[in-house]
C-alpha cells in the first residue's frame, strides 16, 4: 500500500504572469512523493524534469530525487492529475483561451465554471474524475474534466479535460461545442429538475417529514455525441445526520427523471420504462428484453465498481467503469432502433 502525494514548485516572482489563488504566479506539479504505508519509506519522483526550479533542487540534493523512468509501471498507472492544479489552470483558461486581441481586451468570450445546487445553495462546480472514451480515441481512460459556460450565461460552451493514463499524463485538451447547437449547462439542468412537478413534489414531501434533502454534485458525462447529467439527492434525518441516497436523478435531452435506482433511471430514459407512479400497461411503452438485460447489467457493474472503490481496488474499479460505459452506449443505441 502506497500513498501518493503531489509536490509543487511555486513562485510569486515570475514576470508577466497573472497570480492564482494559493499558488502565486508560477506553479508546476513537478514531483510525486510516494510513501510506503508500512515502512514509511519516501520516494520522490520527478515527473516534470524541464521545470527550472526542480532542476535547481536536483543539483543541490542529487541523492533525494529519482527520475520518472524509475517509477514502477504498476505504480505509474495510479498517478492522478491533481484537482487543485487543474482548477487553477481552468480558471486561467476561462479568460486566456481568447487569442483575438480585441476579444481579449473587451472580454467578449470569457467563460466561467457553471453553478450547481449543493445543500440548498448555489456554488461553482469543481473538477471531477470520470472514465470515458475521448473523441477520436480507441479506448476508455480516466480523465479530470471541467465544463464551462459563457460569462453571464448558463448554456454549456466547452469542457476541458486533463489526461493521466500512462503515455498521456499531463495532456490537456479542450472540446468546444458548435455555436449553433444548444448544450444545457448544469445550472439549466438544475432548474429543469426544480421545475419537474414529480421531482419537486417528492423533494418537498421529504422536507416536511422531519428530514432534509441534500442535493449532491451534478455530473456531466459525455456519451458519444450527447451528454447525460446525473445527480444524487441524499435524505438525512434531523435526529440522525447520516445522509443516504434514496433516488437518482438523470437528465438526457429533454427528459428529466428520478428513480430509486440507477437501473430504473436508465431504463426509463433509454428504454421507455414506466415512471414511478404506475400507469395502465396499455398506455406505457415497455422496454424490450434486451434493454432490461442491459439496464440490469449496468446496475450490476455500477455496484461492483462501488464495492471495488470501498475496498481500494482501483484497478477493478477502473475496469468496471470502463465496462459500464460500454453497456450504456449499447443501451443508448438500442433505444433508437
Amino acid at each position: 500500500l502506497n500513498w501518493i502525494v503531489d509536490g509543487y514548485t511555486t513562485s510569486e516572482y515570475f514576470p508577466y504572469s497573472e497570480p492564482t489563488e494559493g499558488f502565486g504566479n508560477y506553479v508546476r506539479n513537478s514531483v510525486k512523493a510516494v510513501v510506503d504505508a508500512y515502512s514509511g519509506k519516501v520516494s520522490l519522483y520527478v515527473i516534470d524534469p524541464d521545470d527550472p526550479v526542480i532542476k535547481t533542487y536536483r543539483k543541490i540534493f542529487p541523492q533525494i530525487f529519482k527520475s520518472f523512468e524509475d517509477v514502477p509501471k504498476d505504480l505509474e498507472k495510479h498517478f492522478r492529475y491533481p484537482e487543485d492544479l487543474f482548477l487553477a489552470q481552468a480558471n486561467m483558461f476561462a479568460t486566456y483561451h481568447m487569442t483575438d486581441t480585441r476579444e481579449f481586451y473587451n472580454k467578449e468570450d470569457e467563460w466561467k465554471a457553471p453553478l450547481q445546487v449543493v445543500d440548498g445553495a448555489k456554488e461553482p462546480m469543481s473538477p471531477y474524475y470520470v472514465v470515458m472514451k475521448l473523441p477520436g480515441e480507441s479506448r476508455e481512460e480516466m480523465i479530470l474534466m471541467m465544463p464551462f459556460t459563457p460569462h453571464q450565461k448558463q448554456n454549456m460552451v466547452s469542457w476541458l479535460a486533463a489526461r493521466m493514463d500512462p503515455g498521456h499524463y499531463g495532456e490537456i485538451v479542450n472540446y468546444v461545442f458548435p455555436s449553433g447547437k444548444l448544450a444545457y449547462g448544469p445550472e439549466q439542468v438544475e432548474g429543469r429538475i426544480e421545475q419537474d412537478t414529480e421531482i419537486s413534489r417528492q423533494l418537498s414531501l421529504w422536507r416536511q417529514k422531519g428530514s432534509s434533502v441534500i442535493r449532491g454534485d451534478i455530473l456531466v458525462i459525455p456519451i458519444e455525441e450527447s451528454l447525460i447529467y446525473v445527480e444524487p439527492p441524499y435524505l438525512q434525518a434531523v435526529d440522525r445526520p447520516i445522509p443516504q441516497i434514496k433516488r437518482v436523478i438523470l437528465a438526457y435531452g429533454e427528459q428529466v427523471v428520478m428513480e430509486p435506482t440507477l437501473e430504473a433511471a436508465i431504463a426509463r430514459v433509454f428504454g421507455g420504462a414506466p415512471p414511478t407512479p404506475t400507469a395502465p400497461a396499455a398506455e406505457v411503452q415497455q422496454p424490450s428484453g434486451q434493454q432490461i438485460e442491459l439496464a440490469g447489467k449496468a446496475l450490476d457493474l455500477y455496484n461492483q465498481a462501488i464495492e471495488a472503490q470501498k475496498a481500494g481496488d482501483w484497478s477493478t474499479y477502473g475496469l468496471r467503469l470502463k465496462e459500464l460505459g460500454s453497456v450504456l452506449e449499447q443501451l443508448g443505441k438500442s433505444s433508437t432502433r
